[in-house]
Formats: C-alpha cells, sequence, structure tokens
C-alpha cells in the first residue's frame, strides 16, 4: 500500500492496536530481557550490526522501523555503552523524524520518549536544545498529519519532563502550549485528546510558574470540559478524569493564590459529580479522589465545607477488598516485587491506596478542621496497619497515624469546648495498633516507618500518658 492509504489506516485508533501484533510485541520484550541479561558490551554490539543498515533502507518501512524500535528496547539494558555514542543516536533519529511513513516516525517518536527516561537527566542537560523542537514539531498538524503520531510526541513529552526543568522546556513553551491547546481542543481527537490533556499537566508541573501566562488558555476550557463531558461511556468517563488531574494539577504549579477561585468553582463541579452514585469501576473515582486532595491543599480550610461530599467515596475506595488469587504459599513480598501486585486485582488495589493517601492528605493539610471525621477515618486506617496485600499502603496507614492524634490534639487546641480526653483515647487506640503491626511486619522499611510513627505519636499526643499496659 503507498503511504497515503498507510496513514489512512494508522490514523485509526480503533482498528490498530500495536498489542494484537502478537509476535512483533514477544520480539521487543525479548529484545528488552536479552539487553538487561547480557549487557550492553554483548548486545550493542550485535545489535549494530544491523541497525544502522536497517536505517539506512528507504524502499521498506519496516526496516528502519524494526531498527529504531531495537534501540529503544535495547537501550535500558545496554545503558553504558549507548551512553557513549548518544550523540550518533539522536542524529540517526532525527532523519526518520522526518521519514515519510508514519510507523516510522512513531517509531522515531517512541524511540525519543524511552530514552528520555532510560537516560534521564543526562540525556536532558545535553540534549534538550535538540529534542524539545523536534518533539514539538511532531506535535504541530501542519507538519504532522497522523493524529497517532502527533499524541505518541505529546506521550514522550511527559517522558522528557520527568528530568527536565523550567529552563529546558521555557524555549518551546510557546509553540508547545499551542500545539497542546489544539490537540486539546479536537473533539475527534480520540486518545490523542486525552494524551494532549495528559501533556499539559506534565508540562505545568515542569515550569511551574512559566505557566502562568498559558493559564487563562487552559484552565477555563478545562472546566467547561469537566462540566460538559458527562456522557456514559468509559471513553467519555476517562476523558472527563484525565481533564479533573490537568486542571488539579495547573493548580499545583501555578500556586495557591492564581488557582483560589477557580479551585473553588472546579471543587463544585466535582462535589456534583460525587453526590451522585458512581459504577465502583468508574474510571472517574481515581482522578476525583487525587484532584480533591490537591484542591484541598490549594483551598486549605476553605476546602472544609465539601468534606461531607467527598468523604463517603473516599473512604469506600479505602475499604475496599481486593481479591487475592495468588498461589498458596506465595509470599508478601514476591507478590509485590517491582511494585507490581501479581494475581491480584491492582486496579482495586491502586484505588485502595490512592484513597489511603488522600485521607493523610486531608489530615496533614485540615488538623482540627477534620475532627468531625476523625473517628471514621481511624476506623479505616488503623486495620489496614497489617494489610498483607500491599507495602505502600501499610506505609501510609503508618504515617496516617501520627497525623490522626495531631488531629484530635488541634481540635482540643482550638475548641475551648473540646475535651482533653479525645487526644487520650486516640492515643489508647493508635498506639498499641501501631505497636502490635511493628511486631509483625516482616518488611525492615515499612516497618522503620512504623517505628519513626510510634515516637510521633506520642510527641503528637502530649500532656496525654502512655499506660503501663502499654508498653
Amino acid at each position: 500500500a503507498g503511504a497515503g492509504a498507510e496513514e489512512a489506516d494508522y490514523e485509526d485508533y480503533e482498528a490498530y492496536d500495536e498489542d494484537e501484533e502478537g509476535c512483533f510485541k514477544s520480539a521487543l520484550e525479548s529484545l528488552d530481557r536479552l539487553a538487561i541479561a547480557l549487557g550492553g558490551g554483548a548486545m550493542m554490539p550485535a545489535c549494530f550490526r544491523y541497525v544502522p543498515d536497517f536505517l539506512g533502507k528507504a524502499d521498506d518501512w519496516r526496516y528502519p522501523f524494526v531498527g529504531i524500535m531495537t534501540i529503544s528496547q535495547t537501550g535500558e539494558g545496554s545503558y553504558k555503552e549507548m551512553k557513549k555514542y548518544l550523540d550518533n543516536v539522536l542524529t540517526l533519529l532525527s532523519a526518520r523524524l522526518e521519514d515519510e511513513h508514519p510507523r516510522v516516525r512513531w517509531a522515531a517518536v517512541n524511540c525519543l520518549g524511552q530514552m528520555s527516561s532510560d537516560f534521564g537527566p543526562d540525556l536532558q542537560r545535553k540534549h534538550h536544545a535538540t529534542i524539545v523542537p523536534a518533539l514539538v514539531r511532531r506535535m504541530d498538524a501542519s507538519v504532522e498529519p497522523v493524529a497517532r503520531v502527533r499524541g505518541h510526541a505529546a506521550a514522550a513529552m511527559i517522558n522528557f519532563c520527568e528530568h527536565a526543568d523550567a529552563k529546558m522546556l521555557e524555549p518551546s513553551l510557546q509553540p508547545l502550549l499551542s500545539h497542546l491547546a489544539v490537540m486539546m481542543q479536537d473533539v475527534n481527537g480520540g486518545k490523542s485528546r486525552e494524551q494532549a490533556i495528559t501533556t499539559v499537566a506534565s508540562v505545568a508541573l515542569g515550569v511551574n510558574s512559566l505557566f502562568a501566562p498559558y493559564y487563562d488558555g487552559f484552565v477555563p476550557f478545562l472546566k467547561n470540559m469537566i462540566a460538559t463531558t458527562l456522557g456514559p461511556t468509559r471513553h467519555e468517563k476517562r476523558l472527563r478524569g484525565k481533564a479533573i488531574e490537568t486542571i488539579s494539577l495547573i493548580g499545583v504549579a501555578v500556586g495557591r493564590e492564581r488557582f483560589r477561585a477557580d479551585a473553588a468553582e472546579t471543587m463544585e463541579l466535582l462535589a456534583r459529580t460525587q453526590r451522585e452514585p458512581l459504577e465502583a469501576d468508574d474510571p472517574q473515582i481515581p482522578y476525583l479522589h487525587q484532584a480533591c486532595g490537591r484542591i484541598c491543599r490549594s483551598l486549605g480550610a476553605e476546602f472544609v465545607p465539601y468534606l461531607p461530599t467527598v468523604l463517603p467515596s473516599v473512604l469506600r475506595s479505602a475499604a475496599l477488598e481486593a481479591q487475592d488469587t495468588r498461589t498458596p504459599g506465595m509470599d508478601d513480598d514476591y507478590a509485590e516485587q517491582d511494585d507490581r501486585t501479581d494475581g491480584m486485582h491492582t486496579s482495586a488495589l491502586e484505588e485502595k491506596k490512592t484513597a489511603c493517601e488522600m485521607l493523610l492528605t486531608y489530615l496533614t493539610e485540615l488538623k482540627g478542621a477534620f475532627f468531625p471525621y476523625l473517628e471514621p477515618a481511624a476506623k479505616t486506617l488503623v486495620p489496614l496497619l497489617q494489610y498483607s496485600m500491599h507495602t505502600d499502603i501499610r506505609t501510609i496507614a503508618a504515617e496516617a497515624m501520627p497525623a490522626l492524634c495531631r488531629c484530635a490534639a488541634a481540635h482540643v487546641r482550638e475548641q475551648a469546648d473540646a475535651s482533653p480526653a479525645v487526644v487520650q483515647q486516640a492515643l489508647d487506640y493508635i498506639f498499641p495498633a501501631v505497636k502490635e503491626a511493628i511486631a509483625t511486619e516482616q518488611n525492615a522499611l515499612v516497618q522503620s516507618t512504623m517505628a519513626r510513627s510510634l515516637g510521633e505519636i506520642v510527641e503528637a499526643c502530649q500532656p496525654a500518658k502512655l499506660k503501663p499496659e502499654m508498653l
């Protein structure tokens, strides 16, 4: 097929899915594993016997595509060797960013994104003046006709931003945000539209206050998207969730004073959503929880009126039970290796973890103002000190214990009619639970967090005293 037909096919996100290319995907994974196992000393000479020739073949897109993907897949395992030749590799990729075939351009963009992760932050420091303009150019609809490639360029920019600072992004900031705005506002943009929304958040966090001049070009649009994207499909809900995430992250980037008025308006929209029943697997839920936490940090005490609406959903998510389908005898450390939880419903665990993080945020930010909700929060968090399925959840629960005590103590200080007995009650309930968790915890890092929390609990609850049976 000609390039035009290929571009039309490649443009259709629903008809084309890389994951369906079984043998090709398996080969990519094998290259990655081989590079990690053998190292760059063995892998680089073997691969680069073929890669330059493959990249030089202009008559069949498959050769340069495979050559570029080989570089992308072997970079992590060949880090020390490939790092020596980054200049040459980037020169090869730059030429293929302008290839006539969209799949080759996609591969070159993909490789830049992967290398930004594998070789950061050195790659960003040394090559930002080349990489950022190259990715921005691929987002320009007047240059790049294929939405899939434009969306992937936006995704690669997120990888780049992970190790970049404002100075690296500033020279290209105006065209970068301009192209992202066009992609965001394209109602027919599909996945590239979703990607652009996420990338705006990443760029905003990367440049912080430098985003301020562009604030009015994005926030009103995002508020309108949150207010009007109310369709029933998972795609529409996910799109709305990404808009919720991005507006809250922009708020973090520009600071509390600039965001306060829009934060309150956004919070009204989110509260309206949470007053309605949401399905258990609604893709908006994790975005809602995280956004509310960020907006709480922006509004401070002004967030308190939203707690009755926000907390029921957070407490439900924190109390979720993920089904454990691990093989009997599989220990906790194995199940959670590399931050993955094998054999369990990871989406439920991630939702549970996010909800616990939000409870900790509310306790930390609102202190005594959170006291009316202290009891249900404590009853949810304390049992999670011994939650066997996820070390991160146990760690968050441990970090929340002193925050629960500080909440009770702040309430007593701030309210003249408050009884000091509530602090003693908090100490009596929380201290023994943490002590027991320390005794049974097998992960040394979690155990150290619990031990540190134990000291902070005693300090937070002064002048309440430990009872002899608690020692």
